[in-house]
């Protein structure tokens, strides 16, 4: 018998995900909006990051396509796909540079559903992925009964996360990342299409959460000119922006303690930026050094315990004193 396997093969060739070649650029990508100025600024003026992803971060971005490519395939499936990541660009004006956005999906239109259903029975894939079957047949059934003259275009953007993160952040998940908010957005500003859904898939148990998103929600169009003006504003001025502040107070965060023998929970507490620690410019804007990401970002987070203790604690002591 022929000892062979899948293994050498797989882990060698599923690395995909290569990062961009960094080139000089005076466009904004839209899935780069609402994170921190300073990254983006070294990204946009093609300053090399103190650490490249490593393979298993590669590997990890490869991961979300698949989840992405799942839902895709469902609603192609569906018969609700009409564009699969079209570039789209917002262009250049007096006060915001020009942006380039790809939605994963923009989904909707008038299905023909008697040939949608026909064509479900013979999709050969469905074969090997009988539980995307089921959805799908039944996403067909409940839309073809409750919009039979078809359905309105929306964006889709679609985020997978594991379990830990979705459970924890499952109160308050479409908050949660700001700048998937205005990454959406501005699919929305490309396209002109009035709602967008922020979808987000526990990588562990596939359980999906859907948020609509407004184009004329008036909190998402200030935060959106203020976070493209700002950003030009840096690249046409040649103006390296300040570094992202290192603690940062986290509104959903609970600090848990004791007092008089007493257990406590403040609501909301200082922490650790996450966007420095996951940064692979990390010692750019840390200053600390190390062999791998990994490494600089837990002496960076040690190095900040002391700070961080100090701010909780005045958190502890006004909560402390308040009446009861």
């Amino acid at each position: 018998m022929n000892n062979w396997s899948v293994q050498e093969v797989w882990n060698k060739e599923l690395v995909l995900a290569r990062e961009r070649t960094l080139k000089p650029r005076t466009h904004m990508w839209a899935s780069d909006l609402g994170k921190n100025y300073y990254e983006r600024y070294l990204k946009m003026t093609a300053i090399e990051p103190d650490f490249p992803y490593n393979e298993r971060t590669l590997r990890k971005f490869e991961a979300g396509n698949l989840f992405e490519r799942i839902v895709g395939f469902v609603l192609m499936s569906s018969g609700l796909l009409k564009h699969d990541n079209k570039w789209y660009q917002i262009p250049e004006d007096s006060k915001t540079l020009a942006i380039s956005v790809k939605p994963d999906f923009i989904a909707g239109g008038k299905p023909d559903w008697s040939r949608v259903k026909e064509d479900l029975k013979k999709n050969m894939l469905f074969e090997l992925m009988p539980n995307l079957e089921r959805i799908a047949k039944k996403l067909v059934e409940n839309l073809s009964e409750k919009y039979p003259n078809g359905l309105n275009d929306l964006v889709y953007e679609i985020k997978s996360i594991n379990s830990m993160v979705f459970w924890s952040k499952k109160d308050y998940l479409k908050e949660a990342y700001p700048h998937h908010r205005l990454q959406a957005f501005a699919e929305m500003r490309a396209t002109g299409l009035p709602e967008a859904r922020l979808l987000y898939i526990s990588k562990d148990d596939l359980t999906v959460a859907e948020f609509s998103l407004f184009l004329n929600d008036s909190k998402l169009i200030k935060s959106f000119e203020e976070d493209t003006q700002k950003m030009t504003e840096f690249i046409r001025t040649n103006t390296e922006p300040p570094k992202p502040d290192f603690v940062v107070f986290d509104k959903h965060r609970k600090l848990r303690y004791q007092k008089d023998k007493k257990k406590k929970v403040i609501q909301g507490c200082y922490v650790p930026n996450w966007q420095v620690f996951w940064s692979n410019y990390i010692t750019r804007m840390t200053g600390i050094t190390g062999d791998t990401q990994k490494k600089v970002s837990e002496r960076w987070q040690g190095s900040l315990l002391k700070e961080i203790s100090l701010k909780n604690q005045t958190l502890k002591e006004a909560n402390d004193a308040k009446k009861i």
